[in-house]
């Protein structure tokens, strides 16, 4: 089965069926593989739809989830899967979370869709985030999220230079990451910066 096809059995708005059907899957069978040892963390899980997603689409790796929400284990069992509950800008509770996920491959952010939130987990989960690993913020469409200036942001964070004219597809790499615009759903690579530094020379 496709991301996509598991995403939309069980019932999560990253497919193409349910809810808003936002169709984020179709993009992320592209960077993220389904097979393989790697480690994930989404933030922002409510039911759980998209863990059991993940799980069934590679069921080896190292797969954790944070949330807010102390009912979210009403629906999904701490006992089968990595929940963390805590606040995405707490910065403690996020470094504490990453001493147990060990360095990320993929961050996936689902959580409160407000700008001022996005831009904090970003400043605080971007140094543990792999070289030729991803950063995906979903749902810029949301009001709170402040798109325009919450890309700013992080482009300004991220020392990334790429022209900010969403919603459109672009990538542009300069310096150590590469930023890409689909949709709804913002890509951050972080690119090996001695790769990087020989592009440019």
């Amino acid at each position: 089965m496709t991301l996509t096809e598991i995403a939309n059995k069980n019932g999560t708005d990253k497919g193409t069926e349910h809810y808003e059907a936002h169709g984020y899957t179709e993009v992320y069978d592209k960077y993220i593989p389904s097979e393989g040892n790697y480690t994930l963390l989404e933030i922002g899980v409510w039911h759980g739809d998209s863990m059991r997603m993940w799980k069934q689409y590679n069921p080896n790796m190292n797969l954790h989830a944070i949330d807010i929400d102390p009912r979210v284990t009403n629906h999904i069992s701490p006992d089968e899967f990595n929940i963390h509950i805590g606040d995405q800008t707490d910065e403690k509770f996020l470094e504490d979370v990453v001493k147990l996920t060990g360095p990320l491959d993929f961050v996936i952010d689902d959580g409160s869709h407000v700008g001022e939130h996005i831009v904090k987990s970003f400043e605080i989960l971007w140094k543990h985030i792999k070289p030729g690993g991803y950063y995906f913020i979903e749902d810029l469409h949301a009001g709170q999220a402040d798109a325009m200036n919450t890309i700013k942001k992080i482009k300004d964070f991220s020392k990334n230079e790429s022209p900010s004219d969403y919603p459109f597809l672009m990538a542009k790499v300069i310096g150590p990451s590469t930023l890409s615009l689909y949709r709804k759903l913002m890509i951050i690579k972080k690119e090996d910066e001695s790769n990087s530094r020989n592009n440019q020379q």
